[in-house]
């Protein structure tokens, strides 16, 4: 997988040692890609927890992927699980999963999870199988409650953060796309499109299938840059009137703003002047949310096409 050797081999490692890895990082980073490969490479179990609200949902997904690719040492009648599902969801589940031989599953997408029993149940996993979990997702939610209290899994977690490619990355990230399927491109090319879309693997994978398609340089990029902002501000209607504001003060500067910076033009978008625990509490958020982060004392977008919506 390109570019992420260093956090494939970080996870392998934290699992081989015991732990369970808890996989964070901005929208469209490549979360999912990496915990498919690591899943691969453990024979494991890949789940997309996305629109698992309950533990009744992720257990008749977990049911459904083994039945379907994994080989294990037991068999079992789907419809029979399925149906003590309905009657004893957790219970259920329990036992099944003690019964599974040693593996990895990983689960994807878990904030969305909403049943207060999902972590009683990370617990007898831990005490009574030989179960190993790979977690993913944004920072809010049942992710959230994991990385605030790691103790709720009733075991050692460690976690590791997919972050955007640095500028010399995302350009052999595009020049390897290019060669492997066979597109010719141009240097300046690759630097201008690297320029417009930063180092988010999700944009620069949209625009290297836009240029796979015969569509040109200049047209790629615009069109990629089109369905960011209607993609991003989308998913900025998430947020409270006073996150909105920082977004949008932070997107006006080129190489990130200082706190007293952030604060003045935070107070001019939002209407009136926020006390300094509010702003911090909101930065903080944005922070944990992955959109936001502070370097060399500097507070810049994670993923710089957030800029578009301010136009």
């Amino acid at each position: 997988m390109y570019g992420r050797n260093r956090e494939l081999k970080d996870i392998n490692n934290q699992l081989d040692a015991g732990f369970w890895t808890l996989i964070v990082g901005a929208r469209r980073v490549g979360k999912t890609s990496v915990l498919k490969v690591v899943s691969k490479e453990k024979n494991g179990l890949f789940i997309d927890g996305s629109t698992c609200i309950t533990v009744s949902d992720l257990g008749n997904r977990i049911i459904d992927a083994i039945s379907s690719g994994i080989k294990t040492k037991i068999t079992f009648d789907v419809k029979v699980v399925k149906a003590e599902f309905e009657k004893r969801p957790l219970r259920t589940l329990e036992q099944f999963l003690r019964d599974l031989p040693e593996i990895t599953i990983a689960l994807d997408e878990v904030q969305n999870l909403n049943d207060p029993t999902f972590t009683k149940l990370l617990s007898v996993v831990y005490n009574e199988s030989k179960i190993k979990f790979m977690f993913s997702g944004s920072a809010t939610g049942m992710m959230k409650r994991l990385l605030s209290d790691p103790s709720m899994l009733g075991r050692p977690t460690e976690q590791v953060e997919i972050e955007p490619f640095d500028t010399d990355t995302s350009k052999g990230f595009l020049k390897n796309g290019f060669e492997t399927c066979g597109i010719e491109y141009k240097e300046i090319e690759v630097d201008e499109a690297v320029k417009a879309l930063g180092g988010v693997p999700g944009w620069l994978s949209y625009y290297g299938a836009k240029r796979s398609q015969g569509i040109t340089h200049e047209n790629s990029v615009n069109q990629v840059k089109k369905n960011a902002k209607a993609v991003l501000n989308d998913e900025l209607k998430n947020l409270g009137p006073l996150e909105l504001a920082i977004i949008k003060a932070i997107s006006s500067f080129d190489k990130g703003g200082s706190w007293t910076e952030v604060k003045a033009l935070s107070s001019a978008n939002y209407g009136k002047r926020p006390d300094d625990k509010s702003l911090k509490r909101s930065i903080d958020s944005l922070t944990n949310m992955k959109l936001v982060r502070r370097t060399n004392g500097k507070y810049e977008l994670v993923d710089p096409l957030y800029k578009l919506t301010r136009e």
